[in-house]
């Protein structure tokens, strides 16, 4: 029973890690950025993660529908973790960052909306 409580916390984790690390990572890592200009890419990495990442949330239903929930989120891990590990390896193309903090975050939505606090409420 605790193994869904702490998938979410360490996901939960892993992704406000990786988004905060990120302005640190564009700044003094090999991207070169000042922090002003690193400010500014997160910001719109951000917006535009979102804005793919919230259609996203009816393709991970639709995905838990047809491939079960455990291939779901093995499958969605498996994603989130291949894109925070990109970030470092594409430098220093901003378009790459974009797209790999869109992946993560298309990963990550469906995740945070899961339907295991469902499955686990019996009704009396």
């Amino acid at each position: 029973m605790l193994v869904i409580p702490l998938l979410t916390f360490f996901l939960l984790f892993s992704s406000a890690c990786a988004i905060q690390q990120s302005v640190t990572v564009l700044s003094e890592g090999s991207y070169g950025k000042t922090p002003t200009e690193a400010n500014a890419i997160n910001s719109k990495a951000g917006m535009m993660g979102a804005l793919v990442a919230i259609p996203f949330l009816l393709v991970g239903g639709f995905l838990f529908d047809l491939m079960g929930r455990f291939k779901t989120v093995a499958l969605l891990f498996f994603i989130m973790g291949v894109s925070i590990i990109s970030i470092p390896l594409v430098s220093p193309s901003v378009g790459a960052y974009y797209v790999c903090r869109t992946v993560m975050q298309c990963a990550v939505s469906p995740l945070l909306v899961n339907p295991f606090v469902n499955d686990y409420v019996v009704v009396k």
